[in-house]
C-alpha cells in the first residue's frame, strides 16, 4: 500500500510528482501508525474502520458530508490542482498494482477548494 500525490500548478492535467507521499507499507502497519493520527478528521462521517483494527473488514468504504479545512493545506500544498494515487499490491508482486485509486483535488489561496 502506498499513496502517491502529483501537482498541475495549471490546473491542465500535466502533473508534477510531489515529494509528499506515504511509503510503500503493509496496509496493517499503516492502519496501525499514521491513520491512527488522522482518524479524528473522519471519526463521525465515514465507515472506516478504528485505528489499529486488522486485517479491515472487506466491505464498501464511504466519506459522507465531509468539507476539509483549506487552512490545513494551503502551507504545504502550492495552488493548483492535484492527484492522490492510492495503490495496493499484493504481497508477491510490488511490480504490479492490484487496486488503483485516484482521487483529484483543487487547492486555491483563496482559501478554498
Amino acid at each position: 500500500f502506498t499513496v502517491e500525490l502529483s501537482y498541475s500548478t495549471l490546473g491542465n492535467n500535466q502533473f508534477i510528482r510531489s515529494p509528499f507521499r506515504l511509503p510503500l507499507q503493509k496496509l496493517c502497519t499503516f492502519l496501525n501508525t499514521t491513520y491512527r493520527d488522522y482518524r479524528h478528521f473522519y471519526q463521525n462521517m465515514t465507515n472506516f474502520p478504528d485505528a489499529g483494527v486488522c486485517p479491515a473488514e472487506a466491505i464498501q468504504y464511504y466519506i459522507k458530508n465531509k468539507v476539509l479545512d483549506a487552512k490545513i493545506f494551503n502551507d504545504y500544498f502550492q495552488a493548483g490542482l492535484w492527484k492522490v494515487t492510492l495503490l495496493l499490491y499484493e504481497n508477491s508482486n510490488i511490480e504490479l498494482a492490484i487496486v488503483v485509486v485516484e482521487l483529484l483535488f483543487k487547492v486555491s489561496r483563496e482559501g478554498m477548494f
